[in-house]
């Protein structure tokens, strides 16, 4: 007959020597995170975004003949940091078609209206290789864009 008594000791000494181990195991395999800036969405003002100046891209661009709107400008200054990484990785023009929608009625209807949104193409036309420097970019985190693609017209939508 076999000996039923319960070892609590080396239970317990088990069940610490396992937590250890899952602990070491943890912090070793940790995935280091860096914090990117999301869009303001127009509820506060960042002074460090609202003070750069694009490299390659103008307001005019961007807005067009339409008033600039306060409550969304420091978006466009961030989406203009994403677009400056994208001509400088492309190595060439790239031209904004399609960027800030005013609302007519005051509803949000697209990224546009946030400045949130713009619509590329490039100079060269080379529009396979841009898609691919912002697919790239976005893949080893040097943008950070809520999402991208390219159009039936081969111009690239970019969202952050």
């Amino acid at each position: 007959m076999k000996n039923s008594s319960i070892n609590f000791k080396e239970i317990g000494i088990n069940a610490l020597m396992g937590l250890g181990l899952y602990f070491m195991i943890k912090k070793f395999t940790q995935v280091k995170t860096e914090t990117v800036p999301l869009p303001n969405i127009g509820n506060t003002i960042d002074p460090v975004t609202t003070q750069y100046q694009s490299k390659y891209f103008t307001d005019k661009e961007y807005f067009g003949n339409y008033q600039k709107p306060d409550k969304y400008y420091a978006n466009w200054k961030l989406l203009s940091m994403v677009l400056d990484k994208i001509r400088t990785a492309y190595g060439s023009a790239v031209i904004i078609t399609s960027g800030y929608m005013p609302t007519y009625d005051g509803v949000i209807r697209e990224s546009y209206n946030m400045c949130t949104g713009v619509i590329i193409y490039p100079q060269n036309n080379d529009y396979n290789y841009l898609f691919s420097v912002v697919k790239s970019l976005a893949g080893i985190n040097t943008i950070s864009v809520k999402k991208f693609n390219q159009t039936d017209s081969k111009q690239v939508y970019i969202e952050i």
